[in-house]
C-alpha cells in the first residue's frame, strides 16, 4: 500500500561468555546433552532457558537476533554452530543469527580503563543504525555503560554449578574464585536468561503498542527489581511444581 509505514525491526544482541553460556573448568562434569559443548579444548555449558528464549525471539518476525562477543571470531562461530537447542529443530544459534560480531569488531574508546569491558565498545551501530531499537544483553557492566546504558546487565555471574550443594563443596575445598556467595545468588545466576526473557517480552509488547522506544523500555525494566522479572520469567517458562516452589514469594530461600 502506497505510503504505508514500514514495521519496526527490533534487534536483540547477545553476549556469549558468561551470558548465554559458561566456561566449565572440569570437563569431567559434562553431561551428554545439547547444553554441553567442546571447543578448542574448552568445555562450555549453554545457559538454562536459552532454547525457549531464542525460539520466542526468532518466531517474532519483527525481531532479529545477533551475537557480539569479545572472543575470537573463529571460536565464536564454532561455538554458536555447536549450540543447537531442541526448540530450534536442528538449527544452531549460528543458523538463526542476523550478525555475529567478535573481538575483531571491538573499538577501543578508553585506553587507560582498568577493565576490558570499560576499555572497549561493542558498537551496536554495526548491527543497526536505528539505535532506539537495538539492545545489548551482557554480563559486563562496562559494555552496557559504553552503549549509554541501553540493554540488560545480567548482574554478577559465577562459575557453573549444577546444584548449590556443589557450591558448598567447592567452598570447603577453598575454591572461592567466582563462587556464588549464597543460594539466592546461585539461583539468580543459574536462571538469568529467564529474567532476560520476561524483560524482552514486556518491552517488545510495549514498543509495539507505541509506549516508548524499545531500547529505552528494555533499559527501564532492566533497572527495576531483578527478582520481579526473574519470577515472571520462570513462571512463564517453567510451570513445574519444583520450579514454582522456588519462586513464590519475595525471597529465593533454599527449601
Amino acid at each position: 500500500m502506497a505510503g504505508a509505514q514500514a514495521a519496526e525491526v527490533y534487534h536483540v544482541v547477545l553476549d556469549i561468555d558468561w551470558s548465554i553460556s559458561s566456561i566449565v573448568e572440569d570437563a569431567s562434569r559434562a553431561k551428554d546433552n545439547w547444553q554441553w559443548i567442546q571447543v578448542n579444548n574448552e568445555t562450555y555449558r549453554a545457559g538454562d532457558h536459552l532454547g525457549k528464549l531464542i525460539k520466542k525471539l526468532v518466531d517474532d518476525p519483527t525481531v532479529k537476533v545477533s551475537f557480539f562477543s569479545g572472543g575470537d571470531r573463529a571460536r565464536n562461530v564454532e561455538l554458536l554452530k555447536k549450540i543447537k537447542p531442541p526448540e530450534l529443530e536442528g538449527k544452531s544459534l549460528y543458523d538463526i543469527a542476523y550478525k555475529v560480531l567478535s573481538k575483531e569488531e571491538l573499538k577501543e574508546i578508553h585506553s587507560n580503563a582498568k577493565s576490558w569491558a570499560s576499555r572497549y565498545l561493542k558498537d551496536l551501530k554495526l548491527v543497526s543504525p536505528d539505535l532506539k531499537n537495538v539492545i545489548l544483553v551482557d554480563d559486563a557492566r562496562g559494555f552496557i555503560a559504553n552503549n549509554h546504558g541501553k540493554g540488560i546487565w545480567l548482574g554478577k555471574t559465577y562459575k557453573f554449578y549444577e546444584t548449590y550443594d556443589e557450591v558448598i563443596a567447592a567452598r570447603k575445598l577453598g575454591n572461592t574464585s567466582y563462587l556464588p556467595p549464597s543460594y539466592d545468588a546461585w539461583f539468580a545466576d543459574r536462571h538469568r536468561l529467564a529474567r532476560v526473557d520476561s524483560i524482552l517480552d514486556a518491552s517488545l509488547a510495549e514498543a509495539k503498542e507505541k509506549k516508548g522506544a524499545f531500547a529505552n523500555l528494555v533499559t527501564q525494566h532492566s533497572n527495576e527489581n531483578p527478582k520481579k522479572w526473574l519470577q515472571k520469567g520462570l513462571s512463564s517458562m517453567d510451570s513445574s511444581k519444583d520450579c514454582l516452589s522456588k519462586i513464590l514469594g519475595v525471597s529465593f530461600k533454599k527449601p
